[in-house]
């Protein structure tokens, strides 16, 4: 995976969210605070060639504390899989961030 200026492989990605987002999360539901994250995925294209296909796509998350809005942060994103057996592989993810719009 390749994001903000960082190379990360599936080891990295998972002592991070280990390490680092799940830990602030349950920090705020420690103490009685209710945060959610909601997901929205715009698919920008999508390309097939024999087992391979490319895909982009704006990610874009709202969080919510205690059911109200506290924040929205996007990502612009694409990604490389490859049909292996029947199943789709991802070799590649690429994220870059994405301005949005303020919605509060």
């Amino acid at each position: 995976m390749l994001e903000d200026g960082e190379i990360s492989d599936r080891n990295a990605v998972k002592e991070l969210m280990k390490n680092g987002v799940i830990p602030e999360f349950q920090k705020y539901n420690s103490d009685g605070t209710s945060i959610k994250r909601i997901n929205h995925i715009e698919v920008v294209k999508v390309s097939f060639s024999k087992n391979t296909a490319w895909i982009s796509y704006r990610n874009t998350a709202e969080f919510l504390l205690n059911g109200d809005f506290f924040n929205k942060m996007g990502t612009i994103e694409s990604a490389i899989l490859v049909k292996d057996n029947k199943k789709w592989k991802m070799l590649l993810l690429h994220s870059s961030p994405m301005k949005i719009e303020d919605t509060k």
